[in-house]
């Protein structure tokens, strides 16, 4: 449900050294565009930092909190100053808390329910598993084949399946299979979805009503299903021979496949899929999913605000030689439809530099972008003072300084935000 990846069978040629190939679309000249009219505008420093344990790759944020899950501990951060709210201790959870309610839902050791405002553990189911879904006032898991939907306010069982009947037409005739050994996978505004085996190395996924568990529809028949997510009419499907496909919900029709599959996500009207070279494959969803870009050096998957993708870039040694100019950690805002690139926020140092695929996630709300460096989180918000802390005070190297007068003169010099005092928070080594 919450992984994918991808290299495109459309052959589309890899730009080296600008880190986008803009499939429809050109590059956008940054100097011309400060802030390229994204609908996030950008940050010019380090609101604050916590260096506590957290995992941006188990996070979201959600009502001006920020939950992290790591080593099975669920912590919550206030998103407005970085503090800790609360945290459970070890508990067994495991993959990004759900937050829907007033409540944190967290898969693990066993399915569990917190108060979003204490932490505090409202209920747990009596199993343990890693499959789970939130929707429709559930909470869907699985375990040992079976689906169980829960009752989110108190965890009682609704409903159980574990296995279904489905008929498929093959070889001209209508045949009947029996789907066993289910898993919860995930839901949109109208079913739950889960998969299962027709027989050994062919699973389907399956629509269920969300209220009674009755089935709905079937993908069909296809290699064994690893995980898979659904959104604005589209799931993405991780399978066993290495691939990512993106369907039609409606129609069936596959429109879009990633290899070497890796991780993958829906967020807004995009779903990306990242390769294990760290190439990220954003489709647009608005568009009737076709595929809009690709970018090299992804060090996470993009987040979405309106038709703004922002992702971590951090080019890797191991696979190309980027040019000195690109040879930098930064956090970039690309147009969605186009890949245009809208503006950057550049670090000091080199750290995101992994070879295989996104090796760390990013959060973002209305006010602030979330990213965790040497191992500290660290909010970056626009029009913030300088922190006080004596090495956020570091001058900024000659070719951002250049780059941040240059943005300074497009806008006729109106926009405090890229002063040397903030920006010198740009390149504060994280």
């Amino acid at each position: 449900m919450w992984k994918r990846r991808s290299v495109l069978a459309t052959g589309a040629a890899l730009s080296i050294g600008t880190g986008l190939t803009s499939v429809g679309g050109a590059e956008a000249d940054t100097d011309e565009l400060p802030n390229g009219g994204a609908d996030f505008t950008r940050p010019d420093g380090v609101a604050w930092r916590y260096d506590g344990p957290h995992d941006m790759r188990s996070a979201t944020v959600e009502d001006d909190r920020l939950y992290t899950e790591n080593d099975g501990t669920v912590y919550a951060i206030d998103t407005a100053d970085g503090s800790l709210v609360w945290e459970t201790g070890d508990i067994g959870a495991d993959g990004p808390p759900v937050v829907e309610g007033g409540m944190v839902y967290v898969a693990g050791e066993p399915v569990q329910a917190l108060d979003a405002e204490t932490g505090e553990v409202n209920w747990e189911s009596e199993f343990e598993s890693f499959e789970m879904a939130v929707g429709h006032g559930m909470v869907y898991t699985s375990e040992d084949g079976t689906v169980y939907a829960l009752d989110a306010k108190d965890g009682s069982i609704e409903w159980e399946r574990n296995e279904l009947t489905v008929e498929w037409e093959t070889s001209g005739e209508t045949e009947e299979f029996t789907v066993d050994s289910l898993e919860a996978g995930d839901t949109d505004d109208n079913l739950v979805y889960v998969s299962g085996n027709v027989e050994p190395w062919t699973l389907t996924v399956a629509g269920l009503d969300p209220m009674t568990g009755k089935l709905e529809m079937t993908m069909g028949g296809m290699e064994s299903v690893v995980g898979f997510a659904a959104e604005s009419g589209y799931m993405g499907i991780q399978s066993n021979l290495d691939y990512t496909y993106l369907y039609n919900i409606s129609t069936k029709e596959r429109v879009g496949s990633v290899y070497p599959s890796g991780d993958y996500t829906f967020s807004g009207d995009g779903f990306f899929g990242a390769n294990r070279y760290g190439v990220v494959s954003a489709y647009d969803l608005s568009a009737g999913g076709e595929l809009a870009w690709e970018m090299e050096y992804a060090q996470s998957l993009p987040q979405v605000v309106g038709n703004t993708a922002i992702a971590l870039y951090g080019p890797s040694p191991l696979q190309h030689t980027p040019e000195e100019s690109e040879d930098e950690d930064r956090v970039v805002a690309y147009d969605l439809a186009t890949g245009e690139e809208q503006w950057r926020y550049v670090f000091d140092e080199r750290e995101w530099t992994a070879s295989d695929g996104p090796s760390t996630g990013v959060e973002i709300d209305e006010n602030a972008i979330y990213v965790s460096r040497d191992g500290e989180l660290l909010a970056l918000r626009s029009e913030t003072e300088a922190p006080d802390d004596p090495e956020d005070g570091d001058p900024r190297d000659d070719e951002q300084d250049e780059s941040d007068e240059q943005d300074e003169d497009q806008q006729g010099g109106e926009d405090d935000s890229d002063t040397g005092e903030d920006d010198s928070d740009d390149e504060d080594e994280c």
